[in-house]
């Protein structure tokens, strides 16, 4: 009996242990899944056991419920705000606004289509708190299920996200992560500890997370809207560019077909638009070789057939347009078509162009075709040769001297000599032909002295003065406009090219000496009554200027005496007789060179190289040349010494500028500058340092031989013109000779020290020059037999006998 009670015991404990088992088994699985899961389960259940075996104590065991988290349960629909509905407000906005569904504020409305949201006066607007994982007993379910509020409804609100968990999260990956949604919940709720109690801060926390758009979002969209531009830019630029390339070629072969078979009125429409859409292109890369050059032979095929003659000068416009790209030009460009474009320019010589006379249409033609001739001398060598060989030059000169003819248009003389000073620039072999045989330069400064004389009968009426210029005329002041003055550069222009290789020092060497001499005072005259000649405009002035400038440089020295003029009554060129009146002199000529020199300094730095070496070579050939222009330029811009108390290069005088320019790292510049400044001193080392000061001075002095002192080789006259000033003669003594300027005494610093220190001192010095010479910072020099600098190899040949002795040795 014992032995069967004790075997049913057994049987029964072993059930109950399977049973607990088994329960315990679907408990945990069912854990698992609740927690892989998560909030897309229906209803969250948490299954507490003991872990004990006993049965009693497993049928005790307790099913605690989680309150579900979708937007149907109960605990969600009670928590809301009501918003009163204003107009243009719909169900769609709302939602969007405060972060909900569409579904959602219709259930807690209780509404089943959009429009009846106008029925209402305020709409309930759900609420979701963070994220929550809310544990309620079965006591606190059925308090909420009849109604009544709970304190653990507020109280018991965790703040975690419903994408916590992951399929294969692990337990503590959860809990460190609410673990951090607890911290972050409580460092939001510091904001708020004047609230009274917990529920006023978790109602405070739950409404600050509704916002109409949060920041994140607009994130999101920056970024969404970036990475579509990066796509339509890399689109556009590897897909769209290369198709419209293509269609462009294609579309530009179908033109050029097109354009062979055209009528009359289909080419010039045709050509009209090429011309105005290309009006600003200067380079056609979507023509390859072939199609390039097939498009040139139908144009000048066409221009050659007189059928087409009412497209010519739109033919003409698109060679002006094409002829902007010098891309395979020489191979394009054939001796056929530059011989047409000079006969239809007029500068064939035959009868038929000689006698021709021409109408309106017809200078419009002479003129597309000039440009485009122009183009092609400047991008294309080949078509250089051509013009040099088929009679282009011969043509210009011939028509120039037609220039008196008021017929002949402006435009058709500008372009002649931007086409002679072209070919003249480029190809040096057919100067000595212009200058000689043809008597270019006669001919070019009939035209300057026609553009002169034609301006002041133009401005005979509002003439200021009357001046007689050296050359012999008697006319009023001319007043260029600026069709006169863009003329007068171009032929500036070209003579400064006929002109450029003349030995303008030796007139022996030209071939008819007398002939020359007179062209170039003559030149030299008619560029003084251009200099003084005023323009409407300052800019145009300034480059009129310029160009003669330029000009002047290439002047033999006798003739710059054609700068002078009498002195005549009354001002002269809007300056007083006082202020141009020299030695019985007008200097007006003299001082628009100087004015030029003044604006030219002002000048950034970065224009100097260009700028100031033609007006400085001009000024130094004066004042070298003709001693009245030497010593009026001498009282403008080295006057009597009377500031000596600053240094030479501090100041905006003229002297201030050119001293502050003898320490320019620009060689060629300042080179230009202490030679000008030296031969106003009259080449005296002593003068120069006077105005300078020896260490502005010391170049030109190296470069000269006159380190110790002397005078140049310059031959000047005897009779000094240079005095000193009171305040000179007061400062003399004082004044140091190496900054050129006073000095304030300064304190002895050997004052009081033995003679062992001064030994010491001066060893410390030695030392310390020897280090500076070793590490390359300066190389000590000492002057040689002929004055000029020489580096010192070792310090010791700093005294003349060593260093004399040196020389002899390396002589032996």
């Amino acid at each position: 009996m014992n032995t069967h009670s004790s075997f049913w015991n057994k049987r029964k404990s072993g059930k109950r242990l399977l049973a607990k088992n088994a329960k315990y088994e679907y408990a945990r699985s069912s854990c698992e899944r609740s927690v892989s899961e998560g909030a897309n389960s229906s209803s969250n259940v948490v299954y507490y056991f003991n872990g004990e075996a006993e049965d009693d104590q497993f049928e005790d065991e307790k099913t605690i419920h989680l309150h579900d988290r979708s937007a149907t349960n109960k605990l969600y629909n009670q928590t809301y705000i009501e918003k009163e509905i204003l107009s243009g407000d719909s169900i769609a906005n709302l939602a969007l606004r405060y972060g909900c569904t569409v579904e959602e504020l219709k259930r807690l409305n209780k509404i089943f289509y959009d429009q009846e949201i106008h029925a209402l006066d305020k709409i309930k607007i759900p609420i979701k708190p963070f994220s929550i994982l809310t544990e309620i007993s079965e006591k606190e379910e059925e308090i909420i299920d009849s109604g009544h509020s709970s304190p653990l409804r507020d109280t018991r609100t965790l703040s975690i996200g419903s994408n916590l968990l992951s399929k294969n999260g692990s337990k503590n990956a959860f809990l460190q992560q609410m673990d951090q949604d607890l911290e972050r919940i409580r460092r939001s709720a510091r904001n708020y500890e004047s609230e009274s109690s917990l529920v006023e801060i978790a109602e405070r926390l739950t409404c600050k997370r509704f916002y109409p758009l949060t920041e994140q979002l607009k994130i999101n969209q920056e970024r969404f809207k970036f990475s579509l531009f990066v796509a339509g830019a890399l689109i556009t630029f590897f897909i769209l560019i290369p198709l419209l390339h293509k269609i462009s070629q294609n579309m530009d072969e179908l033109m050029v077909t097109r354009l062979d078979n055209a009528s009359v009125d289909e080419t010039n429409k045709m050509l009209t638009e090429f011309n105005s859409l290309k009006a600003t292109t200067f380079t056609f890369n979507e023509f390859d070789p072939s199609r390039r050059r097939r498009a040139w032979q139908i144009l000048f095929k066409k221009l050659s057939e007189s059928s087409y003659s009412r497209c010519h000068i739109r033919c003409l416009e698109t060679i002006r347009i094409l002829s902007r790209d010098k891309t395979d030009l020489n191979d394009v460009i054939s001796r056929d078509m530059i011989d047409l474009l000079l006969k239809i320019a007029g500068l064939v010589l035959d009868e038929d162009t000689l006698n021709r006379t021409n109408s309106q249409d017809d200078y419009k033609l002479m003129l597309e075709a000039q440009k485009s001739l122009c183009n092609l001398i400047f991008h294309c060598t080949a078509v250089q040769r051509m013009c040099c060989n088929s009679g282009c030059i011969e043509g210009i000169m011939m028509r120039l001297k037609t220039y008196r003819d008021p017929d002949l248009v402006y435009e058709v003389k500008f372009f002649d000599m931007r086409m002679l000073f072209l070919l003249t620039t480029v190809c040096a072999d057919v100067r000595p032909k212009l200058r000689n045989e043809l008597h270019g330069l006669t001919y070019l400064m009939e035209v300057l002295d026609l553009i002169l004389k034609t301006s002041a009968e133009r401005n005979y009426d509002d003439a200021r003065s009357c001046n007689r210029s050296r050359s012999g005329r008697v006319h009023d002041v001319p007043y260029l406009n600026d069709e006169e003055a863009d003329l007068a550069c171009e032929v500036l222009k070209t003579l400064f090219s006929l002109t450029m290789h003349v030995d303008k020092n030796n007139l022996d060497e030209v071939r008819v000496k007398k002939e020359e001499e007179a062209h170039f005072l003559r030149m030299v005259s008619i560029l003084h009554d251009i200099l003084i000649c005023p323009t409407h405009t300052k800019e145009k002035r300034e480059e009129v200027q310029n160009h003669t400038v330029n000009l002047l440089t290439n002047m033999p020295a006798v003739c710059y005496d054609e700068l002078l003029t009498p002195l005549s009554d009354g001002a002269v060129g809007g300056y007083d007789n006082k202020d141009v009146e020299y030695d019985g002199q007008n200097m007006e000529a003299v001082v628009i060179l100087l004015d030029f020199l003044d604006r030219r300094l002002d000048k950034p730095s970065g224009s100097i190289q260009e700028g100031l070496p033609p007006i400085l070579t001009c000024l130094c050939e004066c004042a070298r040349s003709i001693r009245t222009i030497r010593k009026f330029l001498r009282l403008r811009v080295l006057p009597p010494l009377r500031d000596v108390y600053n240094r030479p290069e501090q100041g905006e005088t003229l002297r201030n500028k050119l001293c502050r320019l003898l320490t320019s790292p620009i060689t060629a510049v300042k080179l230009l500058v202490a030679d000008f400044l030296f031969i106003l001193c009259k080449e005296s080392v002593a003068r120069l340092i006077k105005y300078t000061g020896y260490g502005n001075a010391a170049g030109l002095l190296a470069n000269r031989g006159l380190m110790l002192g002397g005078q140049g080789k310059g031959n000047y006259s005897s009779e000094s013109d240079d005095s000193d000033t009171e305040e000179y003669r007061e400062a003399r003594d004082r004044i140091n000779p190496v900054i050129g300027c006073y000095e304030e005494p300064r304190l002895d610093p050997m004052a009081g020290m033995s003679e062992e220190q001064k030994e010491y001192e001066a060893i410390q010095l030695v030392n310390l020059m020897d280090k500076l010479s070793r590490g390359g910072m300066i190389q000590p020099m000492r002057v040689g037999e002929d004055e000029k600098p020489y580096p010192v190899e070792h310090i010791l040949e700093m005294r003349g006998d060593v260093a004399k002795n040196r020389s002899d040795s390396e002589s032996d």
